[in-house]
């Protein structure tokens, strides 16, 4: 993100970039990410500097959602590589007693029909491709 996006809120900004597949994060000046997202970072109030993820991650915890009307679905905390925890949708062959641990990728939802908007989706990694 540039400095010109500063007069957008953070959460435009951030959606801006997941309509182009891109997964940003804010970091400080050291490199430490963060999460959630704000214009100053949470230890010295500094203006936050932008980075987009590779978008690998480990499950770090995970639950299931039951709806009378649909299937459920599972979402999982995920500690990206770049050292910040995001929470989202996660999809594949998911076995909650199996999960803590496994390798996701980061994928995004097709565009709502009405305003093109999408959102981080996390994807089990085969074992292949675990670690």
């Amino acid at each position: 993100m540039t400095s010109t996006d500063s007069r957008r809120s953070v959460a435009d900004r951030i959606a801006e970039h997941w309509k182009h597949g891109e997964l940003v994060y804010p970091h400080d000046s050291t490199g430490t990410a963060f999460w959630p997202p704000s214009d100053y970072t949470p230890v010295n109030g500094e203006d936050s500097q932008w980075s987009t993820s590779a978008g690998h991650g480990t499950v770090y915890a995970a639950t299931k959602q039951y709806s009378r009307t649909h299937p459920p679905k599972h979402f999982a905390l995920v500690e990206l590589d770049e050292g910040f925890r995001m929470l989202g949708l996660l999809t594949g062959d998911v076995d909650l007693d199996d999960l803590i641990g496994s390798r996701v990728a980061t994928t995004f939802s097709p565009p709502d029909e009405y305003s093109g908007s999408r959102h981080p989706i996390f994807e089990l990694l085969s074992e292949d491709h675990q670690r």
